[in-house]
Formats: structure tokens, C-alpha cells, sequence
């Protein structure tokens, strides 16, 4: 039974931790994307009828559905 218990505590500690690193690695890709698309923002999407704010809250809306496909 202690055996058992173990077990699972083991393997519950080992699935916490993959998705501890999966969630630093695309939260590391992500900021990285927002430094590209405030880049993008600044250099290449103007002139704009959007302003800088609302073309980076478009930009938010794109990078996560990027990464996702």
C-alpha cells in the first residue's frame, strides 16, 4: 500500500514538473514574440488608422493563436 502511494506521489511530482517546464518554455516564446510584435508595431505598421495600444492589443490576440497552430 505504501509502495503504491509512492508510486503515484512520484509520478504526480514528475507530471507537475513537465508542466511546469512546458509552461516556462512557451511563456519564455511568448514574451519573446510580444519584443518581435512591439517591433513590428513601431517599424512596420505605420501609418495606421489603429494606434499603437490598439494595434498591440490585436498583436495579443494573434501571438497566443499563432503558437497554438
Amino acid at each position: 500500500m505504501l509502495r503504491m502511494m509512492l508510486k503515484k506521489r512520484t509520478r504526480m511530482m514528475f507530471l507537475v514538473g513537465v508542466v511546469v517546464a512546458l509552461f516556462a518554455f512557451f511563456a519564455g516564446t511568448a514574451s519573446a514574440d510580444m519584443a518581435a510584435a512591439k517591433k513590428w508595431v513601431d517599424e512596420e505598421f505605420q501609418p495606421s488608422t489603429l494606434t499603437k495600444d490598439e494595434q498591440m492589443k490585436e498583436m495579443e490576440w494573434f501571438i497566443p493563436s499563432l503558437l497554438k497552430a
